[in-house]
């Protein structure tokens, strides 16, 4: 699979965009996949995203879910600056790399 991430800043705050190239999110399931224990995988727990939803909301942030471009889905997080402190962007790479490399 592939997944490409964007950080950008958004006003006062910063917006992460998550895509992948999988099989997406069907536009009805979009609002349901946020709820506890609610998984499309064989093996998957469900809390993942509902963990993801808390984090945003607890720092007065939104998420939405659309199509990317890749043919996947586009996650889209949105934060606001909390402190007034200047938005700097990553000190590190984030380009894509084998997982061995990454480390």
């Amino acid at each position: 699979g592939r997944i490409l991430i964007e950080i950008s800043e958004s006003g006062k705050g910063v917006k992460l965009r998550v895509h992948d190239n999988g099989p997406g999110i069907e536009p009805a399931k979009r609002t349901e996949i946020f709820e506890a224990f609610t998984t499309t995988k064989k093996r998957g727990s469900g809390l993942g995203l509902a963990s993801v939803r808390s984090c945003v909301d607890v720092h007065g942030g939104k998420i939405e879910i659309s199509q990317s471009h890749l043919g996947g889905a586009l996650f889209e997080v949105v934060l606001p600056d909390l402190d007034g402190a200047p938005i700097e962007k990553p000190k590190v790479d984030l380009s894509l790399r084998p997982r061995e490399e990454a480390y």
